[in-house]
């Protein structure tokens, strides 16, 4: 295995003036650098990565911890976070939790021990002064999703309560007051928000607000079909005369059209849906959905940048990491009935 001091002899120079060159340290000439790459290049040598992060006080990588990978919103997240990572040479260290507070101290452990250049982390289950003491730690953290007031500047986060209020009062002004809510579970952190955008719509329609027309399914590709099927066969044996689901993301308001059309329920013209994300099955599905625009891929360039700003490694003076606004996209899946 070719070492150091092999490219050494060959160079013609120091070890300590091949390991300035290879480190960017110190003062070196032209001439010497040109020897020490050529020698580098004939060689074949790497350097050890260990050994590198030890001497620059880099590991290299940014550590990143999301609920899971199999989903088409952490996809998007997650290109949006490592186009930018890799365009500044950096690599991506990727754990997850599945929405479990013992699974997100364990993924946090795992990516501290390897001292990574920054943390970018989509906490659900850990409560804020958690998550707030990453603070006193040496590496630069951001966290996506969730807005936590004692490390506000850290945060690049959705504002979910008023996508949902868009959606339902989309619902509203097309005539509908019969209208459920798929709601994804409880401890996810856009769960609550969004009941609360839903309901603050139907209240300020004065139509009344019920509980037992709010049902809770699951999410994944997996998952979505056979839970939104049991939740939306309670929901209508429950009430068979509902026009209208406002569904917590796109996946679940895909397995909700399917579920309708097995049922020969016509979408739109028997029940409107409206989802939540705008992901590119949105605009895939037949009618296409009409969906709550949350701009997932800028947001996980907005995450890259401010890690990349914390480490040093983006000079820009851009502002803080802040909070994205929801747009209403309308496509086919509405229904007006006035």
């Amino acid at each position: 295995m070719t070492s150091i001091k092999d490219v050494s002899r060959l160079a013609g120079v120091s070890i300590a003036t091949v390991s300035r060159v290879i480190n960017g340290s110190g003062p070196v000439s032209e001439r010497a650098v040109a020897n020490v790459e050529r020698a580098i290049d004939l060689l074949g040598y790497a350097p050890n990565a260990q050994a590198q992060s030890l001497i620059k006080k880099r590991s290299g990588c940014v550590g990143v911890m999301v609920h899971r990978l199999g989903n088409n919103y952490y996809a998007e997240l997650l290109n949006g976070i490592e186009a930018e990572i890799k365009a500044a040479g950096y690599h991506l260290l990727v754990s997850t939790s599945y929405f479990s507070a013992d699974a997100e101290r364990d993924c946090l452990r795992f990516l501290l021990q390897r001292q990574p250049d920054a943390l970018i982390i989509e906490p659900h289950g850990l409560p804020d002064h958690e998550i707030a003491e990453l603070s006193r730690r040496q590496s630069p953290f951001v966290i996506i999703g969730r807005q936590i007031d004692a490390v506000n500047g850290h945060c690049v986060s959705f504002a979910n309560e008023q996508g949902a209020y868009l959606a339902t009062r989309h619902l509203i002004e097309c005539g509908h007051r019969r209208i459920a809510h798929l709601a994804s579970p409880s401890i996810t952190t856009s769960s609550a928000p969004r009941r609360a955008g839903y309901r603050r719509a139907l209240e300020e329609a004065g139509i009344a607000y019920r509980p037992d027309w709010v049902v809770e399914a699951d999410f994944t590709e997996e998952a979505a079909y056979f839970i939104v099927d049991r939740a939306l066969e309670s929901l209508l044996a429950t009430e068979p005369r509902i026009t209208a689901l406002f569904t917590t993301n796109d996946n679940m308001a895909a397995a909700a059209m399917r579920i309708m059309r097995e049922r020969d329920i016509q979408v739109p013209d028997d029940i409107s849906i409206v989802g939540f994300d705008d992901l590119e099955i949105a605009s895939l599905l037949y009618p296409g959905l009409t969906t709550i625009r949350q701009p997932v891929l800028e947001m996980g360039q907005a995450a890259a940048h401010a890690a990349l700003r914390a480490m040093g490694a983006m000079k820009d003076k851009a502002d803080e990491p802040g909070q994205f606004e929801p747009r209403l996209i309308r496509r086919g899946t509405v229904k007006s009935i006035q």
